[in-house]
């Protein structure tokens, strides 16, 4: 979506937006929803509470009693793992990574504090062996190195 925004389709902006507002919830960074663990950012798909007009918080807290999830009270600080495939190349951490990109190249408010709690994880893909897939980083963040 930010190329479409970037070529000068503005009408692609609130669906970027739109879009954005997963991995950002994901991560615990959207203003007055914060209620998810960002360790447990990285579920394929969640059981219950699947309502567009769910609040993370509200689905988080639906999904909560399932296997392995992190109570929110328990989420762990930065530099932990995040729970499912944490160094897989091809797993949903690395798409998770990705959108994370695209939010913070977008401006959204919150998305570099989510980039830099993504970034503090403890296990990251051996990206000489399989991959990358998905190997981007913020824009502002290649043009800086």
């Amino acid at each position: 979506m930010n190329q479409l925004v970037g070529m000068g389709f503005e009408k692609a902006v609130p669906i970027r937006d739109f879009k954005a507002r997963y991995p950002l919830g994901r991560m615990g960074m959207i203003p007055g929803d914060s209620g998810w663990c960002w360790a447990w950012a990285a579920p394929y798909q969640t059981v219950n509470g699947n309502n567009i007009n769910d609040t993370f918080t509200s689905t988080y807290q639906a999904n909560s009693s399932e296997e392995g999830w992190i109570p929110l009270s328990e989420c762990p600080s930065a530099g932990a793992d995040i729970y499912k495939y944490p160094n897989n190349p091809q797993g949903y951490v690395e798409i998770l990574g990705a959108a994370l990109t695209a939010a913070v190249d977008a401006g959204l408010p919150n998305a570099k504090e989510a980039w830099a709690l993504f970034e503090s994880r403890a296990r990251k893909p051996d990206w000489n062996n399989k991959g990358p897939d998905f190997a981007v980083v913020p824009y502002e963040i290649a043009i800086s190195k």
